[in-house]
């Protein structure tokens, strides 16, 4: 490790929400756990655009793998299913979210 990194402390999290913030220098992911009953900041993750699309491509890459290996990814319920869903109290859902 070098020495700007003697003082940081690696960290493991569970993350399922993700907000995107972009300025001219910076992509910003603010990452949170949410469940119907809260919503937990875990942290932010700041980088250069460069590296996020970098980040992107590797991602991309990576959720490629692994359907190839286990098959493909469903797509999250549209917002309609999601609301059909909680007003039968199937499942809970915050309001504004």
């Amino acid at each position: 490790m070098g020495e700007e990194n003697m003082d940081t402390v690696p960290f493991n999290v569970y993350c399922n929400s993700i907000d995107i913030m972009m300025g001219l220098h910076d992509i910003i992911l603010n990452l949170q756990k949410q469940s119907p009953t809260e919503n937990i900041y875990l942290g932010q993750v700041t980088m250069s655009p460069q590296h996020a699309k970098q980040f992107a491509y590797l991602l991309l890459e990576h959720v490629k793998k692994y359907e190839e290996i286990f098959g493909e990814i469903p797509s999250p319920p549209s917002e309609e299913k999601m609301r059909e869903l909680s007003e039968q109290g199937i499942i809970g859902v915050k309001s504004g979210e």
